[in-house]
């Protein structure tokens, strides 16, 4: 039998939470931050679905006023020893690791109001996840090897889940996924929902970017051309999203004497955005990418079915976000300085669309983007046709088109 919930029986328990005050508030922030670790884990879920159904805010107000974000920040970078040891070949203990994924899922719900935002940036909660150890712990390809050898561990970072000994144990590869995405997913969700504060937003993310350069640049250098799964592959969708909305903030900021992002750095970021295009900017890529993932999955042909879905998606999102990139780089061309003149696209089309581009100096075709719009063209064509042919007509999917 299907059960679902109507919004009005959330707004009643909701209301009968809210009913039995600071008390019941107090107790459940004092479990969250003091608990033990299964008592933290089971309030953090709770105060996360509190969040996500209170419209009124009295929760994230209650917690703003006893500092309870700031204890939630703090706490994460007094675990930082901990969570570097879950990164150990084989660690004692994974507890720290699963309350850490708990703290950040609540740290997430929160930034993705305007309110929560502003205030996870008033306490600067970025300042204090940026100093953990664990962040820069990203596995290299040598301990990668040394755990499939020792193991025998043939899916180190992929899909579905790995055992490395007779007990469960995700992959070093796949612990570190669930340290850095978290990280990820609020610095793109505190870019998007900063409203008038997205000058702090892109200034302490920029920060952040700035004392953790390797967790950016490794990405896009090792798995962005060729990424060997999909995991690998939502890690630059990650880091693209991100650092192309930090884009058109930099050299404002850079202006504005916030010197935060070494001019060789932005360089280094930049070659590898740019080195990304002539990939992502094709359609037949995405296609190329998504089988060619997918094919590591032979015994079920769901599951490769639903990886060769996830990982078109995600080519697609990384497309977007490169984009967005070069959007937000032209768009610095009025300001005042040389580092600001962003020249993205050469007037040549009859060029190579699909190229490399060695350095962030070099400048693209402007070819490849009219491919690009040609391809997506018609995409979209075949995809009116094929709606046509079992629908009789266009007019309903133009009308949703026109609405997006």
């Amino acid at each position: 039998m299907d059960y679902t919930v109507s919004d009005s029986m959330i707004e009643m328990s909701v209301s009968i939470l809210n009913s039995y005050g600071d008390l019941l508030m107090d107790i459940i922030c004092k479990d969250a931050c003091s608990g033990h670790d299964i008592t933290k884990m089971l309030a953090l879920t709770l105060l996360n679905t509190l969040i996500s159904l209170d419209w009124q805010g009295k929760w994230l107000q209650f917690m703003v006023h006893k500092g309870i974000l700031n204890d939630l920040a703090t706490s994460i970078q007094w675990e930082d020893d901990s969570l570097a040891k879950v990164l150990e070949l084989i660690p004692q203990s994974l507890k720290a690791l699963y309350v850490y994924e708990s703290k950040m899922s609540l740290l997430g719900q929160i930034s993705e109001s305007l309110v929560g935002s502003k205030n996870l940036l008033q306490t600067n909660t970025l300042l204090h996840i940026s100093e953990c150890k664990f962040i820069d712990l990203r596995p290299s390809q040598d301990v990668l090897q040394g755990s499939s050898d020792m193991f025998g561990d043939t899916q180190p970072f992929g899909d579905v889940p790995s055992v490395e000994y007779s007990g469960y144990l995700p992959s070093i590869w796949e612990r570190y996924q669930q340290l850095i995405f978290p990280v990820f997913e609020l610095l793109r969700s505190l870019l998007n929902s900063s409203g008038t504060l997205q000058h702090e937003a892109s200034l302490q993310v920029l920060a952040f970017i700035e004392n953790h350069m390797d967790v950016f640049l490794l990405p896009l250098q090792e798995q962005g051309q060729n990424p060997t799964s999909v995991a690998f592959l939502q890690e630059v969708a990650f880091v693209t999203s991100i650092l192309s909305g930090v884009a058109k903030d930099y050299q404002k900021l850079f202006n504005r004497g916030d010197n935060v992002l070494y001019p060789t750095h932005i360089g280094k970021l930049q070659a590898c955005m740019k080195s990304l295009i002539p990939i992502y900017w094709s359609t037949e890529n995405w296609r190329s990418i998504s089988l060619k993932l997918g094919e590591s999955i032979t015994d079920d042909p769901e599951t490769r079915e639903k990886v060769q879905n996830m990982a078109y998606s995600l080519a697609q999102e990384v497309g977007r976000n490169l984009a967005s990139f070069c959007r937000n780089s032209v768009l610095l061309g009025d300001l005042m300085s040389s580092l600001s003149s962003q020249i993205m696209f050469s007037p040549e089309i009859s060029v190579q669309p699909f190229q490399s581009v060695p350095n962030s100096k070099a400048v693209l075709s402007l070819g490849l983007l009219f491919a690009h719009i040609q391809e997506y063209a018609e995409l979209l064509d075949a995809l009116l046709n094929d709606f046509s042919k079992e629908n009789g007509d266009t007019e309903f999917f133009g009308t949703a088109l026109r609405s997006e």
